[in-house]
């Protein structure tokens, strides 16, 4: 019970820079896509100026760019596989940079070839649109598997046991002090149900995705062909052996 109760005052702190005035939690719209694009230091969408020789006094012109980690474009390419507004994403990266005059690096060149040439399928659209909570979700996923590691909770409750203090009622129980009444059920099923294990499996890849582009252990030159083959190995890894085990029509909406 002393586990619990720390775990309960932690995660009101936690939650409480996160919740507003109406007690919904404060984050951005988002989706997978959104936040991965939006939300990384290794993806930024900069300015710069270009002359334009067709005019008699090559007039300068200010266009946007895409300026993204050579390692970074693996990640994208696999996700853009499994996923439409991956897909999307990276086609809009690399005609914003062909008409910037900006060079694509690989592996962006060979996408862009490629889904050119009809080569690459876009994949299909859920047939349920998704709410634009991910970041949301995302917050209460790490935090209740935070309360697990720190406190050494269970998950969620024992059904067998009426002992009622796994991480998933501390964290119902701060959000409804903080003021969003939450019943320890909605996280329970974020957690475990089985509708939403595409939902945590993104989860997953974002957490190995950042970890890897926080810890970066590989060939420092970008031509030397050990190169390539290192960020391909570790974008299959890390993105198409979790998350290529859902299509993207399974999940229901979350």
């Amino acid at each position: 019970m002393n586990n619990y109760r720390k775990a309960t005052n932690y995660a009101c702190d936690m939650v409480e820079t996160n919740i507003d005035a109406e007690g919904e939690l404060d984050f951005p719209s988002s989706t997978f896509a959104d936040s991965v694009f939006h939300y990384s230091e290794h993806i930024v969408l900069k300015k710069k100026h270009l002359f334009n020789r067709m005019h008699p006094s090559y007039e300068q012109s200010e266009v946007s760019y895409w300026e993204i980690q050579p390692f970074v474009g693996f990640y994208l390419w696999a996700l853009a596989e499994l996923d439409c507004e991956f897909f999307d994403y990276l086609v809009e990266v690399c005609a914003t940079n062909i008409a910037a005059k900006v060079i694509l690096l690989e592996p962006l060149n060979d996408f862009a070839a490629n889904a050119l040439k009809g080569e690459l399928v876009r994949p299909r659209k859920a047939r349920r649109p998704r709410k634009k909570d991910w970041l949301a979700k995302s917050f209460l996923w790490s935090l209740t598997l935070e309360l697990v590691e720190d406190f050494d909770l269970e998950l969620s409750r024992n059904d067998e046991s009426p002992n009622q203090f796994s991480a998933c009622d501390a964290v119902a129980e701060a959000l409804t002090v903080c003021g969003r009444t939450t019943k320890y059920t909605e996280i329970k099923n974020l957690m475990v149900h089985p509708d939403r294990a595409r939902r945590r499996k993104e989860f997953e890849v974002s957490r190995a995705i950042y970890s890897r582009w926080r810890n970066i252990d590989a060939p420092r030159n970008a031509l030397a062909p050990e190169f390539s083959e290192f960020w391909q190995e570790a974008a299959k890894r890390d993105v198409l052996d979790i998350l290529g085990t859902f299509p993207p029509t399974q999940e229901k909406t979350a």
